[in-house]
């Protein structure tokens, strides 16, 4: 019971963390004549790389540093997002995108992912499958963890799909699935607070009931 105690106030306890992410290379992206960035999104933090021009295999080993202070439950929660983007004056498409939550890097021996592959996928377009692989390093490291150096494997030798960016244990087959969700109806909302605007629709239509504006938002594996 006390070692039960002891961790779970060790995951509640505020601490500094830092998750390091290192973007190596691209191959194998869809498209034609693509000018490819990564963009990488923690939370409400967001950092780039450099764009390379028309080329399907870009080459980048771009570092990057995010820091986090707060609860380990907390931290374990968050999802690293890295999208592969082609690179518009208006508006830029998405390539393909990899999301992994923090918790299962800490999960991994050493607390990283080495020079792997993360398969890129487009929520949007589950029927035509990967849409290239990105090659990249991700660790996070709390106080008193050790990030030890890994020996990495000659990239001529390399077999993609043999060293993907999948925690141990998981298939590399990742089958795909669609979620629907129906919202029926919601009953004793509270009340908002009377407005000039409120008074003005009662006004209006005759309603001498405290207005609510209400809606519903559905969250699941980042996507929203």
């Amino acid at each position: 019971a006390k070692l039960q105690l002891k961790i779970h106030e060790t995951e509640l306890k505020t601490q500094n963390y830092q998750i390091a992410i290192t973007i190596i290379e691209a191959r194998q992206l869809v498209g034609e004549n693509i000018d490819p960035v990564v963009i990488i999104e923690i939370g409400d933090e967001k950092k780039q790389t450099t764009v390379k021009e028309g080329t399907n295999t870009p080459f980048y080993n771009e570092y990057f540093l995010f820091d986090f202070t707060g609860p380990q439950v907390h931290l374990f929660d968050k999802i690293i997002n890295i999208s592969v983007m082609h690179n518009k004056l208006l508006k830029s498409l998405l390539i393909g995108s990899f999301k992994v939550d923090l918790g299962t890097v800490y999960n991994e021996p050493g607390h990283q992912f080495c020079d792997k592959w993360a398969v890129l996928t487009n929520p949007a377009d589950i029927k035509t499958g990967i849409k290239g692989y990105l090659k990249c390093d991700i660790s996070v490291a709390g106080k008193g963890d050790t990030i030890q150096a890994v020996q990495k494997g000659s990239d001529a030798e390399e077999q993609i799909e043999k060293n993907l960016l999948i925690p141990k244990g998981f298939p590399s087959e990742r089958p795909w699935a669609r979620f629907y969700v129906r919202i029926y109806k919601a009953e004793e909302l509270p009340k908002m607070n009377s407005s000039i605007m409120a008074n003005v629709t009662k006004a209006f239509i005759g309603d001498s009931k405290d207005l609510v504006d209400p809606f519903v938002v559905v969250m699941f594996a980042g996507q929203r």
